[in-house]
């Protein structure tokens, strides 16, 4: 059973603040989904399957220096990969500042100079800020949610176009789509297979109607997938189910699986 700790409203929209057992849960509004669940004495262990699904992209990126995290939650992302990851640069973009007042105040929010938290909307800041002599991010991860839906820059393909722009040469952005709404889902994953020319795997949310989309600056990589001694080991290094992900990917990209036989 769940108790209500936190309650407020930000921009008109709830922020709920709950424990459940060990852990605590974000969610906006007592009908939506959780957006965030965290083990207050184990924070860098993924509690729910969406966020365990969009570190797949671990699966080609074992050493990513720099990553961009949009949209923070309670910020259960941004634990676990400054645990893991002992030298990435994180930077984390949240539009709502009572998300990060919240994140910060129940979510134990790490503090770390490895850590930028900028408060602006994606899309502006994609836009706006400074391009660095860093060769780009390697890893973009997109959790973009409102009270009900999805954002609406996810329907753009401007806004993954512009978000290409800030990949390195061999990156990739892993995006969480809910898949309940049949429409919404095939107007964003339309947008990002056109701004990246279809260089996008589908991989879905084990048990969950999210899909995650893997979307990358050339084309997927297929070495990836055969070697399970390689997969074995991140799985045991992450603490993460990285041969059911495998699997699916490959289940479920006929066309890039076809390269690897």
């Amino acid at each position: 059973m769940k108790k209500l700790i936190h309650h407020c409203l930000d921009a008109g929209h709830p922020i709920m603040v709950s424990d459940r057992g060990a852990c605590r849960c974000l969610q906006f509004g007592l009908t939506s989904c959780e957006q965030s669940r965290i083990d207050l004495s184990n924070p860098q262990k993924l509690q729910i399957a969406y966020t365990q699904t969009m570190m797949s992209g671990l699966l080609f990126q074992q050493q990513p220096k720099r990553i961009l995290l949009l949209g923070l939650g309670g910020g259960s992302m941004v634990h676990f990969l400054l645990h893991h990851l002992e030298t990435v640069q994180l930077d984390v973009v949240e539009q709502s500042a009572g998300v990060i007042r919240v994140a910060h105040d129940f979510f134990a929010l790490p503090g770390s100079d490895r850590l930028r938290l900028v408060n602006t909307r994606a899309e502006d800041f994609l836009r706006h800020e400074p391009a660095t002599k860093a060769p780009g991010y390697d890893l973009i991860l997109v959790d973009l949610f409102g009270p009900d839906c999805m954002a609406q820059a996810l329907f753009d393909e401007a806004f993954h176009t512009l978000l290409l722009t800030r990949l390195s040469n061999r990156g990739l952005a892993i995006y969480n789509l809910w898949s309940g709404n049949k429409d919404a889902f095939g107007a964003a994953c339309s947008a990002i297979d056109l701004a990246f020319s279809n260089r996008v795997l589908r991989l879905p949310v084990f048990e969950d109607p999210n899909i995650c989309l893997l979307a990358f600056t050339g084309r997927p990589p297929q070495e990836t997938s055969g070697d399970l001694v390689r997969i074995k080991r991140l799985a045991k290094r992450f603490d993460l189910d990285f041969e059911r992900m495998n699997k699916q990917l490959t289940e479920n990209n006929k066309e890039w699986a076809k390269g690897m036989q």
